[in-house]
């Protein structure tokens, strides 16, 4: 059985029905799979590299990842921001290396021989300049990429500092990438929702009374008031083995970063958010937060149980933004009860 039949059997079974965009994406998929020339074939401009770009809920990461279980080959698959972090971690770790990227991306081919990136994004500089240079690495030492993004290529690291050092590496993605976009009319993360008490809004008065009838029944709390992650102390409302509750000023108003979210979601099954404000163009660094734990959280399929000042259309002050619209259609799935039965 060819892996096109395989998956569309797959979806079958999940009782979706591919649109004519996605259709076009498992065909990719299959061309990508053919075992006449292992990898790679003839359908792509460079045989090992894929974009597959969209709005948010549009099916990117649902396909890519039944695309991943029916791969059989050495594979990894990865957030976009936990690989950025495992790298970070290996410069600072071969600091002495002559050129510590194309070591790392040697050290990756004994590993695998395809990457699955998911949410390629570029936030800053410093990791556009790294990843620029994965890039080429990873063509040099044949691993195959497959990310999603919800960026047409042109649009990467949009109104960034510096952004025209990047230029050259968006270049190289459109020369060197299949670039295929996924759209559609329907958001499929609303699509099988059911409601799921663990949203709460317009509470102002006894949180913290709420919130705690609710950890308890999750869990028995510890007497520790701080978690340490890299080294650095978070306040905690409440915490036991594998549920955090926190407030949201704590874990968001202060100076966090992806970093600190990938270790929470590492950690912890379950965490609890109390106070989450409405979001104006003047806080949107804390916004900006909430949405990097966010997708922290999502990733590693997380439960999440939040109390807002109001209802989630109206803590965003955009909808135009397409991290604004990532973050709410998550939060959307992530009270869903497929989501949380998961």
């Amino acid at each position: 059985m060819s892996i096109k039949q395989s998956i569309f059997d797959d979806l079958l079974k999940k009782k979706i029905i591919p649109d004519g965009s996605q259709k076009k994406l498992i065909n990719i998929f299959d061309h990508f799979y053919s075992k006449e020339k292992k990898y790679f074939s003839k359908f792509f401009k460079k045989p090992n590299f894929l974009y597959i770009y969209g709005d948010v809920g549009r099916g990117k990461t649902f396909l890519m990842d039944i695309f991943y279980e029916h791969y059989l080959g050495k594979k990894n698959r990865i957030h976009y921001h936990n690989f950025m972090k495992k790298i970070h971690d290996d410069l600072k770790a071969n600091q002495g290396i002559k050129d510590p990227i194309a070591h790392f991306c040697k050290t990756l081919k004994n590993q695998i021989d395809i990457l699955f990136l998911d949410e390629f994004n570029i936030t800053d500089i410093t990791d556009a300049m790294i990843m620029q240079k994965i890039l080429i690495n990873l063509d040099k030492y044949k691993i195959s990429l497959i990310t999603t993004s919800n960026y047409l290529p042109d649009n990467l690291y949009k109104h960034g500092l510096q952004r025209e050092r990047f230029l050259p590496s968006i270049q190289w993605i459109k020369d060197n990438f299949t670039i295929h976009q996924l759209n559609n009319d329907n958001d499929y993360r609303r699509t099988f929702l059911s409601s799921s008490n663990v949203f709460y809004f317009h509470e102002k008065e006894n949180v913290k009374e709420n919130f705690l009838k609710i950890f308890n029944k999750l869990s028995h709390s510890s007497e520790k008031k701080t978690i340490s992650i890299d080294n650095r102390n978070i306040a905690i409302e409440m915490e036991s083995d594998n549920v955090v509750w926190f407030d949201f000023d704590e874990i968001c108003g202060g100076f966090r970063s992806t970093r600190d979210y990938i270790k929470i979601a590492e950690i912890y099954s379950s965490v609890m958010i109390s106070t989450v404000p409405c979001f104006f163009s003047n806080n949107d660094d804390i916004r900006r937060r909430f949405t990097w734990l966010i997708d922290a959280l999502y990733d590693k399929n997380r439960k999440v149980i939040i109390n807002f000042e109001k209802e989630l259309k109206e803590i965003f002050y955009s909808t135009d933004n397409p991290e604004i619209n990532r973050t709410l259609s998550r939060l959307i799935e992530m009270q869903s009860k497929k989501y949380l039965l998961n």
